[in-house]
């Protein structure tokens, strides 16, 4: 792949080695993360989704414990926004007290709402009041008010699974108006392909839903993603999470199934490698860096279904080489459901 222009991407004050691809990444792990489906509900569907409540609270027989029910029955035709922080913060030279640190930040306001089409739905998900800094300081480029520009639509199917990107011209329609230089908008538009949107748009929604929706969970169900971020150098920390199931909860939105969120470590992947090849298919343990720990919650409302927050935090300490100088980084993502009306 061609390497992007320096002029359309190197604008001053950005610190990566690579913002248009973080940027891009970012932006788009935001949006189909916090993906909502919703449907319209008919007389009939209220009377079977209490009978799916009740049955929700049953005890299981099998672990002794609780079964829930994740009945595919989001909210008709409302607007939910949520609000997302993604921090990166590294501290270099451990050995001097206090480290020299680096702190990235996005910030940014995002608003779904799906509507019938064809059967199924179009989620359609935009951007708003995005802010990038740098140690505080507000970074301004010309990609930050690309990914504001348009919205990202995709199909899904009646229940609830991803079928394929809704509005594949948009994104380079917006990149053509917002670069006016053909070399700057042709350096860009290669990270805003339909084919690359719609890839990490269904690897998202697949690794958070495949399997949820009108399944009963226990408390031993858990879904399994591979993700990574790039630091300011340009290496890559690449970990396995686990979102396993713990109980509910109750929240504004209604009652909520909970998942406990953890890092798997290089030995649990290559032991477990069989059991994770399903769910994910392109896992190496070799590549899992091996000083990831990692915690967090997430909180999605059953009936009607929308996530509610979550929160992960993952702390690395990288090897370094003889002579090198210790260093650790910290990726911190927070989502919050703020409204649905």
């Amino acid at each position: 792949m061609r390497r992007p222009a320096r002029s359309a991407i190197r604008e001053r004050a950005w610190p990566w080695p690579s913002p248009s691809m973080n940027l891009c990444r970012w932006w788009l792990t935001a949006l189909v993360g916090s993906c909502i489906p919703i449907a319209c509900k008919s007389p009939l569907e209220r009377v079977t989704q209490e009978r799916e409540r009740r049955a929700a609270t049953d005890k299981g027989t099998a672990d002794g414990g609780i079964t829930i029910l994740v009945p595919f029955h989001p909210p008709s035709n409302k607007t939910l926004t949520e609000h997302s922080v993604t921090r990166r913060t590294e501290v270099h030279n451990l050995q001097q007290q206090p480290g020299q640190s680096l702190v990235e930040a996005v910030e940014a306001t995002m608003l779904s709402r799906y509507e019938r089409a064809d059967g199924g739905w179009i989620l359609s998900q935009q951007t708003r009041d995005l802010k990038v800094t740098h140690d505080g300081s507000l970074v301004v480029n010309k990609l930050t008010a690309l990914v504001q520009s348009f919205p990202l639509k995709i199909r899904v199917s009646d229940d609830g699974a991803f079928v394929q990107l809704a509005n594949p011209d948009d994104a380079q329609r917006a990149v053509q108006q917002v670069f006016r230089s053909p070399a700057e908008a042709e350096s860009i538009s290669q990270f805003f392909t339909p084919m690359q949107i719609e890839e990490r748009a269904r690897k998202e929604w697949d690794a958070k839903y495949a399997g949820m929706f009108n399944h009963t969970l226990a408390t031993t169900s858990a879904f399994y993603l591979l993700d990574s971020f790039v630091t300011a150098e340009g290496s890559q920390i690449t970990y396995l999470l686990e979102r396993k199931v713990s109980g509910t909860a109750r929240t504004s939105f209604g009652e909520a199934v909970v998942l406990s969120i953890r890092c798997l470590t290089h030995l649990e992947a290559d032991a477990g490698e069989e059991a994770f090849q399903k769910s994910v298919p392109e896992l190496d343990p070799s590549m899992l860096e091996p000083s990831v720990e990692c915690s967090g919650q997430e909180v999605l409302a059953r009936d009607p279904f929308l996530p509610v927050k979550s929160g992960v935090s993952v702390v690395a300490t990288p090897q370094v080489k003889d002579g090198g100088i210790p260093w650790r980084v910290t990726f911190e993502k927070q989502v919050e459901a703020v409204k649905l009306e």
